[in-house]
């Protein structure tokens, strides 16, 4: 897992997922889906224990 690499490799420095979503495409269609929705709560899940924080990119219409 990429989560406990990082986390290993930062040496005790806090480590935070920013902007991410299913898709890094910023207009995808898929970024605003219902099963995305469920994706996006299996991921953070699975790396919840290697991370100290996350946010996923949500508001691409504002920005």
């Amino acid at each position: 897992m990429n989560s406990a690499i990082v986390k290993k490799q930062a040496a005790g420095l806090p480590v935070f997922y920013a902007e991410w979503n299913e898709n890094a495409i910023f207009s995808a269609y898929t970024n605003d889906t219902r099963k995305v929705a469920a994706y996006d709560i299996k991921a953070a899940l699975d790396v919840e224990n290697n991370l100290d924080g996350s946010s996923i990119w949500c508001f691409s219409d504002i920005f």
